[in-house]
């Protein structure tokens, strides 16, 4: 029983006869009454509404669906009570009642979470003789969807529910970040002040002249019994805690993709949760331990408490997917065409966690937006380490943060990045001697610059990348030294970035990838920046590209610099390394195609160019005929592959169809651009002076200029 019932009221009283069904009795037994009531003001109630105290202080659900979720729903959506009730009908409270779920109406998975929650309970907090079911487990995770209520039923409904029956509890909360759990504190609050079926129920909490804290971060109840901990204090992760000891503690969403991220923020997640600035705030008396989220990491808090659920039973583990049955993944009405809602089949037989929340129609275009998010946040599959091409323990091995061995005999290197600041480190710098340090000569580098521009046609946000790479002569190692990672495609704004960035680091070559630069390459670029430009495709070759970048990381023969120093160096590169963690699975890989693009550059023997011609558009949108780039013949040119949409190998020819319309179409776009990059074999420089020229004598400008 709790703390404080000297003056409170146990109910059904010896007069209340066939009142109480018999079969509600042996559940919870005699009902400690909140303080505003009196044997007089129980005595007044007619038999319907002692029914309807008695249940709703004895069941959570059923408080959370008559008490708290009307008002809510007004206080969010805008939804009357009468709206409500038609979302989810519940049957009234009856004496022949005997399935509490229909009293409640709510989806399945909601029930299921409050019962859990009732269940593990310690007997110090309820307020009734009995429960239907407990366990001595007072630790309780459940991984749920995203919109799923979560944050609703764990950081405000059952706070709530717990202040009402015991006002001398107390509970903390824990976010991400401070300022989130407002939200925890304001719905609380206005429950206490406004909500009239809680005022009526659990009497006045917070009268107009209480005394107690009543702030953003913390609030008292009126309490019969002062303690040195608030009714509820929120804080956010590794943030300071004011009260002393706390009877329930919640962790809210506390887990992100940001602080989980690498192994050393996940552990210090795990400790902080686990050690004493959370966990050891509890009552040793009475405790209960909430935690609620969503994965974020194949490593994260979740899985670990997951695995000690199963291992050592000190957790209830929980766990819910979105989609609980019917088709899925959705099928295309046309098999030969891309995954898009207009050739998306709608799947009528989905059955969903939230059927009233979350149809197949809303579901459908979160999963084309983003699948490998969906996958994450809705259905709780993330990405075994077995599977990634880039798994966190290689990852950690490329950190050039001179921690631990390569080998026996030779240490990491400790690296810093090259900012634009600086640009390429005088000698005699730091920069220049820790390199020198390191065993690296500066002046022995060759230096790339590559680009991978943000899509001008995708709805989604892109980002545009500059990576500055350097293959050291000497020992064959090759570094990222600076990267720039921004969401815009603006061709004003990155043609004077790269013209800073050529001038800082006078790399031997410039490189873009050729998907989407008609905007950029449309007014000039390498006019802008006077420096010639290499255009490359990212074709049929990525894959052979990407692993190229696992192999040299596998070989030591590539290094992220890692220093912990003033250039920001970790920052700087940390995006780098988590879209290689997450290749190919990840939302975006703007950094993995730049790197992949130098990488492959410094595998190509001096002299051969690969990259003469640029791609525009996609070429197969122009009439199914598919025009790429080909190594030149030792000859002074343009050299173009043809290929139809056959089987049959790719056919190199002399000069360009120019009879075909498609193919006139997209030389005419290429020229009148000013796009049209010249090839010196011998030499291995596309272009020359200030900007990409046009041999005057090939046929497609000519013909071009003709039509």
């Amino acid at each position: 029983m709790i703390a404080y019932c000297e003056d409170r009221l146990l109910v059904p009283l010896d007069t209340d006869q066939y009142v109480i069904p018999d079969h509600w009795f042996r559940m919870y037994g005699h009902v400690l009454l909140p303080a505003k009531w009196n044997a007089s003001s129980w005595g007044r109630l007619s038999k319907k509404d002692k029914r309807f105290v008695y249940l709703n202080l004895s069941s959570y659900k059923v408080w959370f669906r008559n008490i708290f979720l009307p008002f809510e729903s007004l206080r969010e959506r805008g939804l009357s009570s009468t709206e409500l009730d038609m979302i989810y009908p519940a049957k009234p409270v009856s004496p022949d009642i005997v399935d509490f779920d229909s009293l409640t109406g709510l989806p399945p998975f909601i029930n299921n979470y409050c019962d859990t929650l009732e269940k593990h309970t310690p007997l110090g907090f309820i307020i009734s003789e009995n429960k239907p079911e407990h366990s001595n487990v007072w630790s309780v995770l459940w991984v749920l969807p995203t919109g799923c209520f979560k944050s609703t039923v764990t950081g405000k409904g059952f706070p709530l529910y717990r202040i009402g029956c015991d006002p001398t509890v107390s509970i903390l909360i824990a976010v991400e970040a401070a300022g989130l759990g407002d939200r925890f504190i304001n719905a609380i609050k206005s429950h206490i002040i406004q909500n009239e079926r809680f005022r009526w129920l659990h009497g006045d909490l917070h009268a107009d002249d209480s005394t107690g804290t009543w702030q953003a971060g913390c609030i008292v109840v009126d309490r019969p019994i002062d303690r040195d901990s608030s009714s509820v204090e929120i804080v956010g992760y590794r943030g300071s805690v004011q009260g002393e000891r706390f009877d329930i503690v919640v962790a809210d969403d506390v887990i992100s993709a940001e602080n989980s991220r690498t192994q050393e923020s996940r552990l210090r997640m795990k400790n902080w949760l686990d050690g004493g600035e959370f966990q050891g705030r509890l009552n040793p008396e009475r405790r209960m331990r909430l935690v609620v989220g969503t994965f974020q990491h194949y490593g994260d808090y979740y899985h670990t408490k997951k695995g000690e659920a199963e291992e050592k039973g000190v957790w209830a583990y929980h766990e819910e997917d979105m989609i609980q049955g019917g088709t899925w993944p959705p099928k295309r009405i046309d098999p030969d065409q891309p995954d898009h809602m207009d050739n998306i089949r709608i799947p009528e037989d989905l059955v969903t966690i939230w059927p009233q929340e979350w149809t197949a129609e809303k579901l459908v275009p979160d999963w084309l937006n983003n699948k490998t998010t969906f996958a994450q946040t809705r259905q709780n599959i993330l990405i075994d380490p077995e599977e990634q091409w880039f798994p966190v323990q290689l990852l950690e091995a490329v950190k050039a943060d001179g921690a631990g061995y390569l080998d026996s005999k030779k240490y990491k290197p400790l690296l810093s990045r090259w900012p634009i600041s600086i640009g390429i480190p005088p000698e005699g710098s730091g920069l220049y001697n820790l390199y020198s340090e390191m065993g690296f000569n500066i002046d022995r580098f060759d230096r790339i610059i590559t680009v991978d521009l943000a899509s001008t046609e995708s709805q989604w946000s892109d980002y545009t990348v500059f990576q500055l790479w350097a293959l050291d002569r000497d020992s064959q190692i090759r570094i990222i030294l600076n990267q720039l990672r921004r969401k815009t495609a603006d061709p004003g704004k990155l043609g004077g970035l790269l013209r800073d960035w050529v001038s800082a680091y006078h790399p031997s070559k410039l490189i873009v990838e050729a998907n989407a630069v008609e905007k950029l390459f449309a007014r000039g670029l390498s006019k802008v920046i006077g420096f010639p430009v290499t255009i490359k495709p990212l074709d049929k070759r990525k894959t052979e590209m990407i692993l190229n970048v696992r192999d040299l990381i596998q070989s030591n023969l590539l290094w992220v610099p890692w220093a912990d120093d003033n250039y920001r160096t970790q920052y700087v590169f940390a995006s780098f390394i988590d879209e290689l963690n997450e290749y190919p699975f990840g939302v975006h890989d703007d950094t993995v195609a730049a790197a992949a693009h130098a990488l492959d550059e410094m595998r190509i023997p001096s002299g051969v160019s690969r990259a003469t011609i640029i791609k525009g558009k996609s070429p197969r949108e122009l009439a199914g005929v598919d025009i790429e780039v080909g190594d030149n013949t030792g000859r002074r040119g343009v050299t173009v592959v043809s290929a139809s949409a056959s089987s049959s190998p790719p056919k190199e020819i002399s000069g360009l169809d120019l009879e075909n319309p498609a193919v006139l179409k997209q030389v005419k776009e290429i020229v009148n651009s000013g796009l049209l990059v010249e090839n010196d074999e011998k030499s291995g420089k596309t272009g020359s002076g200030n900007g990409p020229k046009q041999g005057k004598g090939h046929p497609a400008r000519k013909y071009a200029k003709k039509n």
